[in-house]
């Protein structure tokens, strides 16, 4: 993880140099506090959480941390590769699946054990 925060702290200040920007207009055009944005650069093992990382990235295009193999830009922090893309086909075979199953792939079972009463609900889903 130190590695990882030197690469960031090292890219930012990169990045400041080159605008001339202060740490705590940095940290206000990021949104974070000073505080935070300091930790970026100072705090062993500190590093920006996604959506601030996705807020760099569109203030500053050409923002790249390399560290230990892991790339961090514009392309690897942008929504889509983050998130992934949503499965709507499998979503929607899905939900066809449900529609069709009935009270033969319904069960239930009540137990009671002590005082507590148990129900336990069964689906089966044909494969």
């Amino acid at each position: 993880m130190r590695l990882l925060q030197e690469a960031f702290k090292a890219e930012f200040e990169r990045v400041l140099d080159r605008d001339g920007l202060t740490r705590t207009e940095a940290a206000r055009r990021l949104r974070v506090s000073r505080q935070a944005f300091h930790a970026y650069l100072a705090v062993p093992g500190s590093v920006p959480r996604k959506d601030v990382l996705r807020r760099v990235v569109e203030l500053w295009p050409d923002f790249r941390v390399v560290a230990g193999g892991q790339v961090f830009d514009r392309d690897a922090l942008s929504p889509t590769s983050i998130a992934g893309p949503t499965p709507v086909s499998q979503q929607m075979d899905f939900f066809q699946l449900l529609k069709g199953l009935g009270q033969e792939n319904l069960g239930i079972r009540v137990t009671r054990v002590n005082d507590d009463t148990q129900i336990f609900l069964t689906i089966k889903i044909p494969a």
